[in-house]
């Protein structure tokens, strides 16, 4: 019940912030004079549900410590993943989607790890995990609950691997 809170709560999120971005945008564009028109760069960005589709769990990643890992081995002891993606060099809108989530789970009674575990994934292969550890570090001391630690994983991985994974939940990005 709390994983689906968890992802409900990650999907409305996501898209008021598509929401703000393309109001903001639309704004600028009456202000102009232009047409509320998407521009032809924007037209497949976005996310497109994929429910029910699976996800490679096989992947080859590295985590916050430099360690490689998959998906299937943070499942082994049988606990959800609530996958989260970003960039960890991000100026805006990745910041405040890892702000809001962190907000929701220090209202949760358990910490994050108790039931289910969050993986934040990099969609940027140029970061390395250096760059996850530090961000890892900033948001674990954000959430205040050290018992949360062993949950929380920050990965980074290399082009052939993050693009089965924005594709498989439909994650729709173009770099600008």
């Amino acid at each position: 019940m709390v994983l689906r809170r968890l992802s409900f709560f990650m999907l409305a999120l996501s898209f008021l912030l598509m929401a703000q971005v393309a109001a903001a945008r639309d704004f600028a564009r009456a202000r102009e004079g232009q047409e509320n028109e998407t521009p032809t760069n924007l037209k497949d960005i976005g996310i497109e549900p994929h429910l029910g589709d699976k996800v490679n769990l096989d992947l080859p990643f590295v985590d916050h410590d430099g360690r490689p890992v998959t998906l299937r081995e943070l499942m082994q002891d049988g606990k959800p993943i609530l996958l989260s993606l970003a960039y960890y060099s991000c100026p805006s809108l990745c910041n405040f989607h890892l702000n809001g989530l962190n907000d929701a789970f220090k209202q949760l009674e358990k910490p994050i790890g108790s039931e289910f575990k969050l993986v934040v994934m990099s969609f940027d292969p140029r970061e390395k995990s250096a760059l996850a550890k530090a961000k890892r570090a900033n948001y674990l001391k954000e959430y205040g609950r050290p018992e949360g630690d062993a949950g929380w994983y920050f990965l980074t991985g290399d082009q052939g691997s993050i693009d089965p994974i924005t594709k498989a939940v439909g994650f729709n990005y173009r770099w600008d």
